[in-house]
């Protein structure tokens, strides 16, 4: 499997586990991963999750993603608001707009530690990002905290 062909493409990705992830994929080579992560082996990278080559399964190059959001970003909340953190202030406008339609659908089930971390997250965001369309998602979950 050649991960460098998928190289900023929309992708859907099977792991080992037989979870699906769809997102913008980024190839690190085996040399980025060894200086990085201390594992020789290349990876593809999605909104900040590293799927390393033995793990894939399976990956498809798709035309449009099967819904708003999906597993991917799911798992980024539930990691934390450190990787919300990380994604919101990427350059990536399709994972920034499909992560926050998942926060706007996922917003009760966050604690309350969350939401605090999460405000002062979406303030600045607000403040400096330059797409539209998210800030108004932003705004909008914003105040349904």
């Amino acid at each position: 499997m050649n991960l460098k062909r998928y190289d900023n493409k929309c992708i859907r990705l099977v792991d080992g586990l037989g979870d699906i992830y769809e997102g913008v994929a980024r190839h690190d080579s085996r040399d980025y991963n060894f200086h990085e992560y201390g594992k020789d082996e290349e990876s593809i990278q999605m909104s900040h999750t590293i799927f390393f080559k033995s793990f894939i399964k399976k990956i498809d190059i798709i035309d449009s993603f099967s819904d708003k959001y999906g597993l991917l970003e799911e798992s980024l909340i539930e990691s934390g608001m450190d990787m919300v953190d990380e994604v919101l202030t990427s350059e990536e406008d399709i994972s920034i707009t499909r992560l926050l339609f998942c926060i706007e659908d996922r917003i009760n089930i966050l604690s309350i530690n969350e939401k605090d971390e999460l405000v002062k997250i979406l303030d600045i965001f607000i403040k400096y990002n330059n797409n539209e369309n998210n800030v108004k998602e932003a705004i909008k979950i914003r105040k349904m905290i």
